[in-house]
């Protein structure tokens, strides 16, 4: 007799960020962010944070190029649904956060690279080191070929359920399971309307 899973991960999410100009070179960030995501283990959560920016190359050269260094002090507060593997039910955190970007546009297309580090106050082994990379190369005039990709050292699952994931957690991704790295690949084709580059440019900070 056939069965049928019926699969639901549930995410809510709001955020709010304001940057400022200090200089051409310097920026000041501000963070704000609500959330609930039922695969992290968490009812809610709640930051407000801010960061720092500075970019090698004038903010008025963005639209060529970019080299920028970041830093963040996140405090957070999340309320879990299920009690932690480290026994808890609610915590308060503070993460660090440092990130190495750089960006380019050419002729030939675009590139976007960078590295990011978290870490946690409380226990600097509790942490998440990354790489990621995106390649666009124009074909013709709009279409270009797209290939991003990112890998991560996985230390820092403090939300992970006591309870270990079911078969049917694991196969439907409902729920998070204990792992030491990540990592994505993507390929694909990407069409832009008007501008044979891009049509608008973040001058100032990535996602934390």
């Amino acid at each position: 007799m056939d069965t049928t899973e019926l699969s639901q991960v549930e995410n809510y999410d709001m955020e709010v960020s304001v940057a400022y100009a200090l200089s051409n070179h310097w920026s000041l960030g501000f963070f704000g962010e609500l959330g609930s995501n039922s695969y992290d283990n968490i009812t809610w959560k709640i930051t407000a944070h801010p960061a720092i920016e500075y970019n090698i190359f004038p903010y008025s050269e963005s639209t060529e190029h970019q080299l920028r260094l970041e830093y963040a002090v996140i405090p957070t507060y999340r309320r879990y649904i299920d009690e932690t593997v480290y026994l808890k039910t609610e915590e308060y955190l503070l993460n660090h956060a440092l990130a190495l970007r750089t960006e380019g546009i050419y002729h030939w297309g675009s590139v976007d690279a960078g590295a990011r580090a978290h870490f946690y106050q409380q226990d600097v082994s509790k942490r998440r080191l990354g790489i990621y990379g995106h390649l666009s190369l124009r074909i013709f005039r709009g279409l270009s070929l797209d290939l991003r990709g990112d890998y991560w050292q996985v230390r820092d699952q403090l939300h992970l359920p006591a309870d270990n994931a079911d078969i049917a957690d694991i196969i439907t991704q409902r729920q998070d399971i204990a792992t030491s790295f990540e990592y994505r690949f993507h390929l694909g084709i990407n069409y832009t309307f008007g501008s044979i580059y891009r049509s608008t440019v973040n001058a100032r900070f990535g996602s934390f």
